[in-house]
């Protein structure tokens, strides 16, 4: 119900996959995880969403093995060169529990100093046109049998 209040009817997932900060993990850079629609960011940024994450950590997300950083608002208003952000909002979730993310917004996992591995659910649902073109391009979208019918 969420994802259609957000996309309306015609929501589908476009990837489902699972990512994996292993023991040692140097934080990650800043960045989003394809590039906007447009190459205007003025107009990219003013669209609705078109595309979501949701994030199930697989495990606790903890001050040692990390977590998720966000930057709020960065979907919507430039955060300047991405990679020079360098203030965002850690994210430390229950396995189990998750969060939606805009396609847009900036983010990066944080450093894994813990023993163990942090796996994470990355599902992403998007418009039915929309076609990530920087994952997964060689794949299609995952059709499920409601759509075939």
């Amino acid at each position: 119900p969420v994802l259609r209040a957000v996309f309306g009817p015609d929501v589908r997932l476009d990837s489902l996959t699972c990512v994996v900060s292993y023991p040692g993990a140097p934080a990650q850079h800043p960045h989003m995880d394809a590039p906007l629609l447009f190459d205007d960011e003025k107009i990219s940024r003013k669209l609705p969403c078109y595309a979501a994450s949701l994030v199930i950590p697989l495990v606790d997300q903890t001050e040692r093995n990390g977590g998720t950083v966000v930057w709020p608002g960065s979907h919507k208003k430039s955060p300047g060169p991405i990679a020079s952000l360098t203030r965002g909002r850690s994210l430390r979730v229950e396995k189990g529990h998750g969060y939606l993310l805009d396609y847009r917004t900036a983010h990066g996992g944080e450093a894994n100093t813990s023993a163990l591995p942090r796996p994470v659910l990355y599902q992403v649902f998007a418009k039915s046109w929309y076609r990530d073109p920087a994952n997964f391009t060689e794949h299609p979208a995952l059709r499920t049998q409601e759509e075939l019918h």
